[in-house]
C-alpha cells in the first residue's frame, strides 16, 4: 500500500479534493486524459482532450504534530497523507504526486494554503519547508494488539465473571499506562480515559460475552484503538486490518 507524504514545518491546511483540483487546473497538473474538469478563460477548456475518467480521488488523512519554538508560540507540523482509492481506473497517488509537486513548484500550492487557513481561523500563516514524498505506509501493529488484549481478558477472567470483564476492562483506563497507549499526543488528559473507555465500549458490544474468544475476535478494539491514537481513517490502521487496503485493486 503507498502513500503521498505532503508535510510543512510550520503550520498549513489540508485541502479537499476539489481543491487539489482547482490548483491542478491552474498549475497545469493534470495530464490531459485525465482533464475534463478544467476550463481555461471563460470556462473554455485548456485544449483538447478525450473522454476523461476525472481528477484523483485520493484519501486524505491529516495529522498534527508539534514543531519547534518559535518566538513566544511554537511551530505546528502537518502530514498530509494520500492514498490511492481501490478500484478506481486512477492511479491516485502518482495522479496527485504530478499535481501537487507541480503547484508547488508554480507557487500555488503554498498560496492555496495559506489563503484557506486564513479563511478558517483568521491567521495568515507562515510556511516553513514543503516536502513531497511517495513512500509505504507501515501497518500499526494489529495482530499483536489484538494478542495483547486477548491475554489481558483472560487474565480478567480468572477474577471476575465474563459478564463483569468488561466492566473491569472499562475501569482499567484509569490505569497510567493504558491511558497513555491511546494517546499520540505525548500529553496524559482526561481525553486519553474517555477514548480508551470508548474503545472498550465498542470492544463489548463485539464481543457479547464469548465463550471461546480469539484472536480476531479483538480486531476491531485494536483498530479502534489505533484510530483513537492517529487519527479517524489512519492508513496505518487499515494496511491488512479494518478496510485491508493493502489487499484490494488499485486500479
Amino acid at each position: 500500500m503507498r502513500g503521498l507524504h505532503a508535510s510543512s514545518g510550520r503550520t498549513g491546511r489540508c485541502t479537499t479534493a476539489s481543491r487539489v483540483s482547482a490548483i491542478a487546473c491552474r498549475a497545469g497538473g493534470i495530464p490531459p486524459e485525465h482533464a475534463a474538469g478544467c476550463t481555461g478563460p471563460r470556462g473554455r477548456r485548456p485544449g483538447p482532450a478525450p473522454a476523461a475518467s476525472g481528477p484523483p480521488d485520493a484519501g486524505i488523512h491529516v495529522a498534527f504534530s508539534p514543531g519547534k519554538e518559535v518566538g513566544h508560540g511554537r511551530s505546528v507540523i502537518v502530514e498530509i497523507t494520500l492514498t490511492d482509492t481501490p478500484s478506481n481506473g486512477l492511479d491516485d497517488v502518482a495522479l496527485s504526486k504530478a499535481i501537487i509537486e507541480r503547484a508547488l513548484k508554480l507557487g500555488f500550492l503554498k498560496k492555496e494554503l495559506k489563503a484557506g487557513l486564513a479563511i478558517v481561523s483568521g491567521i495568515w500563516p507562515k510556511l516553513g519547508k514543503v516536502k513531497v514524498e511517495t513512500v509505504a505506509v507501515e501497518s500499526w501493529d494489529v495482530p499483536t494488539c489484538e494478542g495483547h488484549v486477548k491475554n489481558i481478558v483472560q487474565q480478567f477472567s480468572h477474577h471476575y465473571t465474563r459478564e463483569q470483564v468488561p466492566m473491569a476492562m472499562f475501569n482499567e483506563c484509569t490505569n497510567f499506562m493504558t491511558r497513555i497507549s491511546f494517546s499520540n499526543d505525548h500529553v496524559l488528559d482526561p481525553v486519553d480515559t474517555l477514548v480508551c473507555r470508548k474503545t472498550t465500549a465498542t470492544f463489548a458490544k463485539h464481543w457479547n460475552y464469548g465463550e471461546k474468544a480469539k484472536d480476531e475476535d479483538f480486531q476491531l478494539m485494536c483498530v479502534t484503538a489505533c484510530e483513537a491514537k492517529f487519527g479517524k481513517k489512519a492508513p496505518r490502521c487499515h494496511v491488512v486490518t479494518g478496510d485491508k487496503l493493502a489487499g484490494k485493486p488499485m486500479l
